[in-house]
């Protein structure tokens, strides 16, 4: 079957739209999860940083839709045309502003179909509004799908999927890393059951230990630059790309995006967001670049530290601790000096260099996983208009998993 076979269905033909409730509720600190625009993020659907509603919000917000597996999370305003897939059985309610796609057809190819460009063309035609541009439940349903039989389509589906599968399981095995060190660093560090420990205590503490500052064991590193004198393609790093309660930082931009002065950092430098510290925004620097000047830079005063400095920083205590003190009511900011004085106990050099030895392993391998991500979906992102447009057939699928396997 050739692609100039395909019949072209509108959306409404192929799935169902359904709209969120157009209200916005009251948040808790605990409850449902409530996907909003901002947790609409492309690809697979994530539900650790959503915000919360209660029990009877809940009840009222999915009241018309229940999600499943397999149904398409779309963005209506503001960055519209943004699709999620739902890859598990989660349970979490629509926030306003978006919709629910419930296939009739391959959901899986349904999703890259509304991620092939020429389908993005058709959304940006569709988009209304001068300030705030938003897509209506009309225009969705009438965007027109490229429609296959359905082998084709469970064959392009399963080609990019064994991308996007490989992409998710590096997710998970970060997310397992940073678990792993987060859990010895408790044991050690916390509970005090570390190599060698004999139970004896003085004060409180371990005999050879004491109570110091975050500050002596590492600083915040000041280096200003406008980016109009980096090298062009310089990564640059906001708010923006900083994930919630995950040191995996996954995108970012370039020095061309911004024209204000901003802050260098290295590869291996922690960032820290300064504003709103509460969002719990911590991530370790991947490569060189610039970041906002909202983003405190973290090194340590001695590398063998490097893991001690960075669950320290990522820890909740320290996170509770700063969010207290920080300073303006609507967008509180936190300085450095704060976050030097932070107490911490201080062990001897030796158990921090080996807790080092241990640990910093788990983060070389995050960071290598960041880049053989970005490649795979490079490499995804070159395939899918080539299968959309039946410039490669869908039988070259043993040759294209060959590829992934050496990506």
């Amino acid at each position: 079957m050739s692609f100039e076979d395909w019949e072209l269905r509108t959306l409404e033909e192929v799935a169902d739209v359904v709209d969120s409730l157009h209200q916005t509720p009251e948040y808790s600190q605990v409850g449902y999860p409530m996907v909003r625009v901002t947790d609409i993020k492309g690809g697979f659907l994530q539900l650790s940083n959503t915000l919360k509603v209660n029990e009877s919000t809940f009840k009222k917000f999915t009241k018309n839709y229940m999600p499943r597996k397999g149904d398409i999370i779309f963005s209506r305003v503001g960055t519209y045309g943004i699709s999620s897939l739902v890859h598990d059985e989660w349970v979490f309610c629509l926030g306003q502003n978006t919709a629910a796609i419930i296939p009739k057809i391959n959901s899986r190819f349904l999703y890259y179909c509304l991620n092939f460009d020429d389908i993005k063309i058709q959304i940006e035609q569709l988009a209304v509004g001068s300030t705030q541009k938003t897509i209506s439940l009309k225009s969705i349903r009438s965007i027109k799908i490229p429609t296959p039989n359905l082998p084709t389509q469970q064959r392009i589906a399963a080609i990019l999927s064994a991308f996007d599968d490989k992409i998710a399981l590096n997710r998970q095995m970060n997310q397992t890393l940073e678990e792993m060190a987060r859990a010895v660093f408790r044991e050690w560090f916390v509970n005090f059951n570390y190599p060698g420990a004999d139970g004896l205590l003085e004060d409180g503490l371990p005999l050879g230990w004491r109570l110091g500052t975050l500050g002596e064991v590492c600083e915040a590193v000041r280096s200003s630059v406008q980016p109009k004198d980096m090298e062009t393609g310089t990564p640059y790093v906001g708010l923006e790309h900083i994930p919630r309660k995950s040191l995996t930082l996954t995108e970012w931009g370039t020095s061309e995006d911004v024209d204000s002065q901003k802050a260098r950092f290295r590869k291996g430098d922690i960032l820290f967001g300064k504003l709103r510290p509460y969002f719990h925004k911590v991530a370790i620097a991947p490569t060189d670049g610039i970041c906002s000047t909202d983003i405190l830079v973290f090194r340590p005063l001695v590398q063998s530290h490097y893991a001690f400095v960075l669950n320290h920083l990522f820890s909740e205590s320290l996170i509770s601790y700063v969010s207290g003190i920080a300073d303006g009511t609507r967008m509180p900011r936190v300085d450095w000096r704060s976050v030097a004085n932070y107490q911490i106990v201080i062990p001897p050099d030796d158990l921090l260099v080996e807790f080092n030895r241990i640990v910093r392993p788990f983060y070389t391998k995050l960071v290598n996983s960041i880049f053989e991500t970005q490649n795979l979906a490079t490499l995804r992102d070159s395939l899918l208009p080539k299968l959309m447009r039946g410039e490669i057939s869908v039988h070259s699928l043993p040759e294209t998993l060959n590829l992934l396997a050496h990506a």
